[in-house]
C-alpha cells in the first residue's frame, strides 16, 4: 500500500498494489481477514444447497468446514500476520527511514 502513495497516476497505483498482493497469494501465504471471508462463505454454502451448487462445492469439501476448523486456521494465520507485519514490514521501514542524529562538536556546531 505504501508503494501506491508514491505512484503518480492510477495505472501505477494499481500495479503497485496488484503485484505484491498477487505474489503473496501465489506464494501460498494466508491472510486472516481473507480467511474469515472464505469461512463465512463456506458456512453459507454448507447451510444452503443453492450456494453449494453455484460454487461447485462437493459434500466432501463442505464436510471439513466448521467453527473448530475456522478457529484452528485463524489462530495461526492471525499470529503469522502479526509477526510478519511487525517484524518484516515494520523493521524494514524502521531501518529504511530511521533518523541518524547529527554529531555536535565542541563549539556547538552541527556536523553532518
Amino acid at each position: 500500500m505504501w508503494m501506491s502513495y508514491g505512484a503518480k497516476d492510477v495505472i501505477h497505483k494499481i500495479f503497485a498494489v496488484w503485484f505484491p498482493i498477487m505474489a503473496f497469494v501465489v506464494a501460498g501465504y494466508e491472510h486472516c481477514v481473507a480467511n474469515m471471508y472464505y469461512f463465512s462463505i463456506g458456512i453459507l454454502a454448507k447451510t444452503n444447497p443453492v450456494y453449494a451448487e453455484i460454487g461447485h462445492f462437493t459434500e466432501e469439501k463442505l464436510s471439513h468446514i466448521s467453527i473448530g476448523s475456522m478457529i484452528h486456521n485463524l489462530i495461526p494465520s492471525t499470529l503469522g500476520n502479526i509477526v510478519g507485519g511487525a517484524l518484516f514490514i515494520g523493521c524494514m521501514y524502521y531501518l529504511a527511514f530511521k533518523r541518524i542524529p547529527a554529531k555536535v562538536s565542541a563549539n556547538n556546531t552541527v556536523k553532518m
